[in-house]
Formats: structure tokens, C-alpha cells, sequence
């Protein structure tokens, strides 16, 4: 079986980056914009959770650049 044969595997970072960098954008906005309310804790709980999967989005599109590898069934080097 060679490379073009090989079946194409779905990259899930890919997915989850763009999704997490989304909402991580979305709710950290919406705790900028929110701010000046009061709140029953003392610090802005939608930024930091926005800034939390904003981060997580970009680690996860990141890892993402790299190819995921390839599994060979007739290769049996990891047995």
C-alpha cells in the first residue's frame, strides 16, 4: 500500500483549535465589555475563562501544524 492509498485520518486539534479559540475570543470580549458590572466574586471570571481557551485554542491549532503520524499495520516494529 503506498502513501496516496493510505487512508486519511480526521485531525481533531485542528477542529478543537478553532473551536476553543472561538469561544475563548467570544467570552473574553464579553467579560471586557462586562466589567464595570458587579459581580458576587472579585475578579472577572468570563475574561480569565476566555483567556484560558483562548489559550488552549492556539496550543491545540499549533500542534496542529504538525501532521499526525501514519499508522502501518504491516509494520510491526512497535510489537
Amino acid at each position: 500500500m503506498n502513501d496516496s492509498e493510505k487512508p486519511a485520518m480526521l485531525d481533531l486539534r485542528r477542529l478543537l483549535g478553532i473551536i476553543f479559540t472561538f469561544y475563548g475570543l467570544l467570552l473574553g470580549i464579553y467579560g471586557l465589555v462586562t466589567a464595570h458590572q458587579p459581580r458576587a466574586i472579585s475578579f472577572n471570571l468570563n475574561l480569565w475563562w476566555g483567556i484560558l481557551m483562548l489559550i488552549v485554542g492556539i496550543l491545540f491549532l499549533v500542534f496542529s501544524i504538525k501532521p499526525p503520524r501514519t499508522w502501518d499495520p504491516d509494520d510491526d516494529e512497535h510489537i
